[in-house]
């Protein structure tokens, strides 16, 4: 049984037909975004934004590969697009990373048209990058207002007279500095003028995996791009969590508005569309090889059912789903307990695990309240459409908690039974024991859902299932 799929993320460029796996329908939005950046003549810096596991790298890595393929006709021949994807993740162990960028640039473009360029770029970001590692050390950047306080950096413990000759070499260094960052970016834009000319777009330069790096790098690459690459014809594209990225900001800087700090560098800010939960678990299931795939079909139709709506309402991405997912294709395939059970208490225990463990231990332990339990898998809910999706589930913990013979469960039935009675609203019903989300709902909802609980369909074997379920869930590393 082969559980995990290849990553799909990674573009095969042989392939014809480079969104084969696209499954959450991309495709359907790329023509905007080949758009907005191909008709971009000025030095622009845009931010694809999105949680871990929305599908970035699957988008990017596609977009540039289309991006290489879309093909405008120049001086009577058909030129593709230039384009460079950089995964920054993979070389944060850099001291610069302006080593990496400069490097991408190397490596993407050469051997062409665009040579005599490339190396007037890589023959000066050298003598940039040697600098950056002088200031750094002698604390320039950040001290030479203070004349003091450079000349006490700099001199140390020198003598008095030695100190204006000190002072002086600091700001030579600063002048030429400043004259090399000029020198880098009249030879970018050199570059970006020749790209243009040659493609009718501009040069499209994607740099995906930020948040995942080490802080002080992910902000120096994005002031590094800001300084020294904000030049005409070269579209800058960052595939990011901002979240994760304000938390890089407030790292390196401390108490700051990490919000604002951001704006500073992105001029467009996107956003992928919302993936379609229940076709990307029907995705990952048919990538599977299961000795006996036809006989789980049924079962992967009802675990599917329960969990799209809680992944809906938890905001599960689509990496927790791709695990939640696994999981299930492994606990099932093992035939632990009876479908029923499984197909009910499997999703809800890895939502819990996934999203509120403290609930979760206490289901485990068989000391959370009906009320506490519901809440805390469908709390969100608030329209009778998404609690109907939920229903079966609600359903099915209803008859649990209901049928068991415990005095507090003989209690909640009443109080179910006195709701099923109720023609139109819950008023005059002690509603203290009940769950907030069956005062939320529309009552017609509800009573259907109550009413099919109460109707009696044979005891429901919570109670061996879940130990069953929960040691299986023990033994993978998962949430």
């Amino acid at each position: 049984m082969i559980l995990k799929p290849q990553d799909h993320s990674i573009v095969d460029v042989a392939s014809p037909d480079i969104w084969q796996n696209d499954i959450l329908r991309r495709v359907d939005i790329v023509k905007f975004f080949m758009t907005v950046i191909g008709c971009r003549k000025e030095a622009i810096t845009m931010c694809l934004n999105g949680g871990w596991g929305t599908g970035k790298t699957f988008f990017l890595t596609r977009l540039c590969e289309q991006y290489r393929r879309c093909k405008d006709e120049i001086d009577g021949e058909e030129v593709g697009g230039k384009a460079i994807y950089f995964n920054a993740w993979e070389d944060d162990d850099l001291e610069d990373p302006l080593v990496a960028i400069v490097g991408q640039i190397w490596q993407n473009l050469k051997g062409g048209t665009l040579d005599e360029c490339i190396a007037s770029i890589t023959a000066c970001a050298p003598k940039l990058i040697k600098r950056f590692a002088f200031n750094a050390g002698m604390g320039l950047l950040k001290s030479v207002p203070v004349v003091g306080k450079v000349v006490e950096e700099v001199a140390g413990d020198a003598e008095a007279e030695d100190l204006s000759s000190a002072t002086e070499n600091v700001f030579v260094e600063y002048g030429e500095l400043t004259k090399s960052k000029h020198e880098l970016k009249d030879r970018l834009a050199e570059l970006g003028m020749k790209v243009y000319q040659e493609t009718g777009r501009p040069l499209l330069f994607v740099i995906d995996e930020l948040d995942r790096c080490r802080p002080s790098f992910a902000i120096e690459t994005l002031e590094r791009v800001k300084h020294l690459f904000g030049v005409p014809h070269i579209v800058f594209l960052f595939g990011v969590d901002c979240e994760q990225l304000k938390k890089s900001v407030c790292a390196v800087y401390g108490d700051v508005d990490a919000s604002n700090y951001l704006n500073r560098f992105f001029d467009l800010e996107m956003s992928l569309p919302p993936a379609n939960n229940e076709q990307f678990l029907w995705m990952l299931s048919g990538s599977h090889e299961l000795s006996n795939q036809s006989n789980y079909t049924s079962q992967f139709q009802y675990l599917f059912k329960n969990l799209v709506p809680l992944s809906e309402i938890h905001s599960l991405s689509l990496r927790e789903l791709e695990k939640a997912e696994r999981t299930m294709t492994l606990i099932a395939a093992a035939n632990l307990a009876p479908g029923a059970e499984v197909v009910v208490l499997l999703p809800i225990l890895i939502v819990l695990k996934i999203r509120n463990h403290k609930v979760y231990e206490k289901l485990v332990d068989g000391e959370c309240e009906y009320s506490t339990l519901i809440d805390a898998l469908y709390g969100e809910v608030s329209t009778g459409d998404i609690f109907d999706k939920c229903a079966s589930a609600i359903r099915y913990i209803s008859m649990w908690y209901t049928q068991g013979n415990h005095q507090a469960q003989t209690a909640l039935r009443d109080i179910l039974m006195k709701i099923n009675n109720v023609d139109s609203s819950l008023d005059g019903i002690d509603t203290s024991s009940l769950p907030k989300v069956f005062l939320k709902v529309p009552f017609y909802n509800l009573k259907k859902c109550v009413n099919d609980a109460m109707t009696g369909r044979g005891y429901v074997n919570a109670e061996e299932s879940l130990p069953i379920i929960v040691n299986a869930l023990n033994c993978i590393r998962y949430g």
